[in-house]
């Protein structure tokens, strides 16, 4: 059963037996391996964006290999260039702005509930469970993954806005 589909781009949409509902895939191979799982409402917009998707649902990748790995993982929004690329199951809930963001998350990692804005936003440092990780969090776990080269300031001047009061700055290194 197929309805209200948009499907541009070499083997975009393909690769899949069951049904497929208002689903956008624009890209070669965007969202190409569903085989007998159906998809409603799912978006792949960039080459090879979710085209390992079988089962997870309720997915939009937008950019260049964005979701590329992802399986089964459900209700991701993923906005950038290889954004999630390498996440596979247990990725759900997520929301990745930004080129690169939640790159190199190890495979198979139970990873739910994180918010990861900006270039390279928490590439590399999900690597175990993960959940309900906010953009605060965020300046918290990248601070510790890039300790030498994130100055604190830059953790306290984010804080400081989001709670909207002054920053105090100190001027040292964590």
């Amino acid at each position: 059963d197929t309805e209200g589909n948009i499907l541009i781009g070499q083997d975009a949409g393909t690769g899949g037996a069951a049904a497929l509902i208002g689903c956008i895939a624009i890209g070669r191979n965007a969202m190409n391996s569903t085989a007998a799982n159906a998809q409603t409402g799912t978006i792949a917009i960039g080459q090879d964006a979710l085209t390992a998707l079988t089962s997870g649902q309720r997915n939009m990748a937008i950019g260049y290999n964005a979701g590329q790995d992802t399986t089964t993982s459900d209700d991701n929004v993923l906005i950038g260039w290889e954004v999630a690329k390498d996440a596979t199951t247990g990725f759900l809930k997520n929301v990745g702005i930004g080129n690169y963001a939640f790159q190199q998350v190890a495979a198979g990692v139970d990873a739910e509930n994180n918010t990861a804005v900006g270039f390279g936003a928490i590439a590399g440092v999900i690597t175990d469970v993960a959940h309900d990780n906010t953009f605060s969090d965020q300046l918290d776990l990248e601070m510790k993954h890039q300790a030498v080269l994130v100055p604190r300031n830059m953790h306290e001047g984010a804080q400081a806005f989001m709670q909207k009061r002054e920053p105090e700055f100190g001027g040292e290194r964590d």
